[in-house]
């Protein structure tokens, strides 16, 4: 996360803000107008969860942030404001006195497409803010988020239950989709043999897998073979992610020098089925989230590399 003064196109909420009618009390109590943000698609935050380490006199009890953990995924909707809306965001938020605007990518979920990373603001709550304790929140608030996220099917509530009873948290996305030299009979297996992996499946992922020539890249925005993959489970899903990041050349989410950057997605399993697991990916970042949206940023001149035949890096070829 870093520091966020100017004006985003998108707004990451993942508290109060996913319930419309706690927002449209808040917007009417104050005679502020309509659409001053809007709704647009869900979104994860990567790499942290939900705490509730804040009292809000407003609430009468602790109100939620975010904290980094990796491979944890917080779920929201990302919003689209423009300055008006900001400005009112600030207001609910009591940023900058209590809360704070960060930037954060954000992987979000477009219509069609694969997943999405996308800069958006977010509020975290400030560090002098933050108590070395659990603060119970009220039950009225956490039913207005729990609403949030039944009205935004933004799937089950087992991070924010669990962070509202002070833990324990759920554990983080522990599974890993390989295609590369990390496969069975790669360069670097080695590594994820050390870290006692267990495999769970073979499958394949969409895209174009691109031959860089000592290793692979996959670009699940290609049109190609995709990728034949094998998914593995990490018994230590924070350690593990820790040292497969620092071999994939991914310092994390708020870095701006990626080699690959790190997604979850759904594998397709060949013994029947899907599983969610991360993968590294060719780095592209968008700031729109219009399915026909062209990134912003991309590793152009690795676009340029070969697609490798029928997706599989470990296929004998001429």
């Amino acid at each position: 996360m870093t520091g966020a003064d100017d004006v985003p196109r998108y707004y990451f909420a993942y508290g109060s803000n996913l319930s419309a009618r706690d927002w449209g009390r808040w917007r009417r109590e104050r005679n502020l107008p309509e659409r001053l943000i809007r709704a647009r698609v869900p979104a994860w935050l990567p790499d942290h969860e939900l705490r509730f380490h804040y009292f809000s006199r407003s609430r009468g009890g602790g109100a939620l942030d975010v904290a980094p953990r990796r491979g944890c995924l917080v779920p929201g909707l990302l919003f689209r404001v423009q300055r008006r809306g900001l400005r009112a965001l600030d207001r609910k938020e009591g940023a900058p006195n209590y809360y704070e605007r960060v930037h954060v990518d954000v992987i979000a979920e477009v219509p069609g497409r694969p997943p999405r990373l996308v800069r958006a603001l977010t509020y975290r709550v400030r560090p002098e803010r933050r108590l070395d304790r659990h603060v119970p929140p009220t039950e009225d608030y956490v039913e207005v988020v729990r609403e949030g996220y039944r009205k935004r099917r933004l799937g089950d509530t087992a991070m924010l239950d669990a962070a509202a009873r002070g833990g324990p948290m759920p554990p983080p996305l522990g599974r890993v989709a390989v295609y590369g030299t990390l496969r069975r009979g790669g360069g670097n297996h080695r590594l994820l043999a050390d870290l006692g992996a267990r495999l769970v499946g073979t499958g394949r992922l969409p895209g174009t897998l691109l031959d860089l020539g000592a290793f692979p890249m996959l670009h699940l925005g290609g049109t190609g073979d995709g990728a034949v993959v094998e998914v593995w489970e990490l018994p230590d899903p924070e350690a593990g992610l820790a040292r497969l990041d620092a071999l994939e050349g991914c310092p994390g989410f708020a870095a701006p020098a990626r080699f690959y950057a790190r997604v979850p997605v759904s594998v397709a399993l060949d013994e029947g089925g899907a599983t969610r697991a991360w993968t590294w990916v060719l780095p592209e970042r968008f700031d729109s989230v219009a399915p026909a949206a062209e990134p912003v940023e991309t590793a152009t001149r690795r676009l340029r590399a070969p697609a490798v035949p029928g997706g599989d890096w470990m296929a004998p070829r001429a």
